[in-house]
Parts: structure tokens; C-alpha cells; sequence
């Protein structure tokens, strides 16, 4: 009888990816790119059913500025993620302004981290493990 080799593991998802976006911009620099290509590796590895992603701005500009990019930079990554074989309809999309910020900071900072786009997503279970 012949045993059968023992396969590692793959590595645990991590809590959440980030992608960061240049002050009034919407558009994904390599950075980016390669940041979220990595996500879609772990995605397939990782047979994913959910896909979360949240735009958040800065308070550097009005309310309506900071709803508007958060809102275009979340779809900016929707539309690249269903682009390389994500379906659409497993995606929940949000966005946030300046409501609810990644980093607290007073109205008027332009806190890179505020400018971003948070992608989670949930993993299939192994119906064979408990």
C-alpha cells in the first residue's frame, strides 16, 4: 500500500487586505494592483464565498467629496477583482466617507490611511473537518 503524501496546509487568510489611493484619485497604481492580484491568489486557494470591500476618505474635503471617492474607489476594485474572475454577485460593496473613518482624525486632515479601500472576505468551509 501506497501513502499518500501529506499536503501543507494553505496559509491562514489574513484578517483583511488594504489598498491605499493617492488624494483625489481613483485610479489603482501598481501597488495596488499587485496588493489585490496577491488577494486573488488567496481567494482562489482559499475558495472563498464573500467578498466584503469598503471605501473609506479622508476629511480633508466636504462630506458629499469624501462619500463620492470612497464610494468611486470601492468600485474601482470591485471592478478589477470581477474583471480577473471574481463573480460579481458574491461581492458586498460599501463605502464610508468620512463617516466612519479607518483613522480618527479632526476635520480638514488628509490621512493617507483614510484613503482606502478594505477588502475581507469569508472562506468556504471543508465539509470533511468539524
Amino acid at each position: 500500500m501506497q501513502d499518500t503524501p501529506i499536503v501543507d496546509p494553505a496559509p491562514p487568510l489574513p484578517d483583511a487586505y488594504l489598498v491605499l489611493f493617492a488624494p483625489d484619485c481613483v485610479e489603482l497604481d501598481e501597488s495596488a494592483k499587485h496588493a489585490l492580484d496577491g488577494l486573488l491568489g488567496d481567494y482562489k486557494v482559499h475558495r472563498a464565498e464573500l467578498v466584503y470591500i469598503d471605501g473609506y476618505y479622508d476629511r480633508s474635503g466636504t462630506e458629499e467629496h469624501a462619500d463620492e471617492m470612497s464610494k468611486r474607489m470601492a468600485q474601482v476594485v470591485r471592478n478589477y477583482l470581477v474583471a480577473r474572475g471574481i463573480v460579481a454577485a458574491s461581492i458586498k460593496l460599501a463605502w464610508h466617507g468620512e463617516n466612519d473613518p479607518m483613522v480618527l482624525t479632526e476635520d480638514g486632515v488628509a490621512e493617507a490611511a483614510n484613503r482606502s479601500v478594505e477588502i475581507r472576505f469569508t472562506a468556504k468551509r471543508n465539509p470533511l473537518r468539524p
